[in-house]
């Protein structure tokens, strides 16, 4: 069996997928960056879409709870250290000698 009428019949097929796969998956891709440029429209004027919003603020809620709970613990903290830690004596000498 001759080679070439098979690779002939290989690329016609190859072409025939490609420009299908094209023009179908078009109007497809073409929404897709229509989408797109409204997405970033918005995004340039400094919309958020609702469900990023809620999330950015339930985020920075967290944030916040968490910060006064360590501020509360440094609080308990450096208290401690005052009650537990001495008054110790200055000296006046100098150190190495």
């Amino acid at each position: 069996m001759d080679v070439i009428p098979l690779a002939g019949m290989l690329f016609v097929l190859l072409v025939i997928l490609v420009i299908t796969g094209a023009v179908l998956t078009y109007p497809l891709f073409r929404r897709l960056g229509q989408a797109l440029d409204v997405y970033l429209e918005e995004r340039k004027k400094g919309a958020l879409p609702a469900s990023d919003a809620r999330q950015l603020e339930e985020l920075i809620r967290g944030l916040h709870v968490r910060l006064e709970s360590l501020e509360d613990r440094q609080r308990f903290v450096e208290r401690l250290v005052d009650e537990r830690t001495p008054e110790l004596p200055e000296s006046h000498h100098e150190p190495g000698s």
